[in-house]
């Protein structure tokens, strides 16, 4: 074989030197084989051939492409360099590293760098011609560079004795921190240090939790932590999960294709704008779509979820699955054959929250709470009534919208399971909820369900609730995707 193809320090880097055959006329060598490159593992497919001259001290880099990513197989045809690869691959456990060797026009070596990474070069020699070939070809709306002297990466540049000569546009090159920042959509900024351990540097990166959630690369791709790796959002529903968590969608704020003013009960409209605002509806300056476009009823024409849930003649008709499936089972699983209670409780959410009540009346035992009134007292609900009311008002308040599925409750001979299509939205924990912190998933509900429904809407529900039953059990259950709450009998 007519080259010595090595890997280098770096994956996916190649250091080459190809056979030089010289006598008194002068020399001939290979520059390049396809068949040869291949079987070594260099199995790249060039389309572009670049050439260059600089004098001495001329610094070009540090270049990349960010969409269209260029391999590139360097050599100097003439003079000397100090050529350098920097790896930017996403996620690349060499992620900041970089590499430099000299080439020389004598010897005539070679050095592969791989698409990803930022390349540039120094001429040590008076003039030095440099030729590279090219996998994609150059794309100037795409470039992107490092600075040649980032900290970050820290390359030991050899000294010439005086400053590199620079482009206007290398000198004005970023740091590795905002190439990094400038990768994603919307920017973000990291912190990188330099920390020197024996021989090595080795490079902190800080990621702060970012503030525009969620995030995608330039490319318009988002990905998600998949254990210690990561993996492409490829599913719409997964995507607006992403975008609720990152508080950017409110299911309850989406236009239901196909409705209109007609599918609102505009003589509950007219009470519930009574109570929110104290004025009387027929009294308002406003005309009726502007007054349902400011409460986040109505959008370009179209009924929200929320006016339907709220307001709406047929939620079922357009939202068939956004009800409460209750049912009352003789034992203490749904393993049970028979049914001692079951129905659907459908219609609007105040109507669903008082069915839902009626339906824990006539399903759990009533006691007497206080032995001095006799037998002549009216009974309590074995488990606290407020308790209860809290918890399926913050479920219909703050289940997730975009799962089609139905708030479970279900009533077994040893506890009352209360069950939420959607676990916690945006990280939130059991512990931060029992601290009474909220974190709004359906912004337009949270606004007027208490003009409705007995609903406080400051963070509140919950812990009023434990304080009520101690024994009440909150469950995040991610791998059904669904949150539950339990009360013992």
């Amino acid at each position: 074989m007519p080259f010595s193809i090595e890997p280098g320090p770096i994956e996916g880097l190649f250091l080459i030197q190809p056979k030089v055959f010289g006598d008194e006329r002068g020399y001939f060598l290979e520059t390049w084989s396809d068949k040869d490159y291949a079987d070594a593992g260099l199995d790249a497919r060039f389309v572009q051939d670049n050439q260059s001259l600089s004098r001495k001290g001329v610094l070009r880099g540090l270049h990349f492409q960010r969409r269209y990513p260029q391999g590139k197989l360097v050599r100097a045809i003439q003079g000397e360099i100090f050529d350098v690869a920097v790896d930017l691959r996403p996620g690349s456990a060499t992620f900041g590293k970089w590499h430099g060797m000299i080439l020389s026009g004598k010897v005539q070596n070679q050095f592969y760098v791989p698409p990803g990474f930022a390349h540039g070069f120094l001429v040590l020699s008076d003039e030095a011609v440099f030729a590279y070939k090219c996998t994609d070809f150059y794309h100037p709306e795409d470039e992107g560079g490092v600075r040649w002297d980032d900290p970050a990466i820290g390359i030991e540049w050899p000294e010439l004795g005086f400053p590199p000569i620079l482009s206007d546009r290398d000198s004005a090159l970023p740091g590795l921190n905002d190439v990094a920042r400038q990768n994603v959509r919307p920017s973000s900024s990291i912190q990188t240090q330099n920390i020197r351990i024996d021989d090595h540097i080795v490079m902190l990166v800080e990621v702060p939790n970012g503030l525009n959630k969620p995030y995608c690369d330039n490319e318009g791709r988002f990905w998600i932590k998949n254990g210690a790796d990561k993996r492409k959002v490829t599913s719409p529903e997964e995507l607006q999960r992403l975008f609720q968590a990152g508080a950017k969608l409110f299911a309850d704020e989406r236009p239901v294709p196909d409705t209109s003013v007609d599918d609102l009960d505009m003589s509950e409209f007219a009470d519930f704008y009574l109570r929110k605002t104290g004025s009387r509806l027929d009294t308002a300056t406003l005309s009726t779509g502007r007054i349902l476009e400011a409460l986040g009823f109505m959008k370009k024409g179209s009924i929200t979820l929320a006016g339907l849930l709220l307001l709406g003649k047929d939620l079922s008709r357009h939202a068939p699955l956004f009800h409460i499936a209750a049912a009352s089972f003789p034992g203490t699983g749904l393993s049970d054959d028979a049914f001692l209670d079951k129905v659907e409780l459908k219609g609007r959410l105040p109507e669903q929250f008082a069915a839902a009540m009626n339906f824990l009346d006539r399903n759990l035992r009533h006691v007497q709470a206080n032995p001095a009134l006799g037998f002549n007292q009216v009974g309590v609900l074995e488990v606290s009534r407020e308790a209860l009311q809290e918890v399926l008002v913050n479920a219909l308040v703050h289940r997730d919208y975009l799962i089609n599925a139905s708030i479970k409750l279900f009533v077994f001979s040893d506890r009352v399971e209360i069950m939420s299509p959607g676990i916690l939205p945006n990280s939130l924990s059991i512990e931060a909820v029992r601290l009474g912190v909220s974190v709004p998933r359906n912004s337009v509900l949270l606004s007027h369900a208490q003009y409705v429904m007995p609903y406080s809407g400051l963070g509140s529900g919950l812990p009023r609730s434990l304080a009520r039953c101690p024994d009440m059990e909150l469950v995040n259950d991610e791998k059904a995707n669904r949150f539950v709450v339990r009360f013992p009998r």
